[in-house]
């Protein structure tokens, strides 16, 4: 009987010193996976910021780049601002057309919405540069809501 409580006490003390390694070792790696997510987010904190378009990279329209244009998302949404007359839906009740949100979809096509006040639509166009270095553009695809 004094051997059966002697082999349980030393039973008990050799898993309690496991589980101090255990517990170490675990410890260990919840610090690592802590400096890791820190080192994440800092990473994500200091890259593109939210505005930027995924869908965009100047690099991606060689065309435009070729006739200096500083800024070529800029150049293509200020230049289909300044043609409403493409967008496809007819204004009501006096309302005037005009386009809110413009994304350039890399260097073929963009999505833009747009509305008069009653009558909302949205456009995927197409745009090429012309050799006189202004956007032409063609729609392929709209809705209306």
């Amino acid at each position: 009987m004094v051997h059966k409580i002697y082999l349980l006490s030393l039973l008990c003390i050799i898993m309690g010193c496991t589980n101090d390694d255990n517990s170490l070792v675990l410890q260990e790696k919840i610090d690592q996976l802590e400096q890791q997510v820190d080192s994440l987010t800092k990473e994500l904190s200091t890259s593109k910021p939210a505005g930027d378009n995924p869908w965009f990279d100047k690099n991606q329209a060689p065309k435009i780049l070729a006739h200096n244009i500083p800024d070529p998302e800029q150049f293509i949404d200020s230049s289909l601002r300044s043609k409403p007359d493409i967008i496809p839906l007819q204004a009501v009740l006096g309302g005037q057309m005009n386009f809110n949100k413009i994304q350039v979809l890399g260097d073929k096509w963009i999505i833009a919405d747009y509305e008069d006040g009653h009558v909302l639509g949205k456009t995927i166009f197409s745009y090429t540069l012309n050799e006189e270095g202004e956007l032409e553009f063609r729609a392929l695809l709209n809705t209306e809501r």
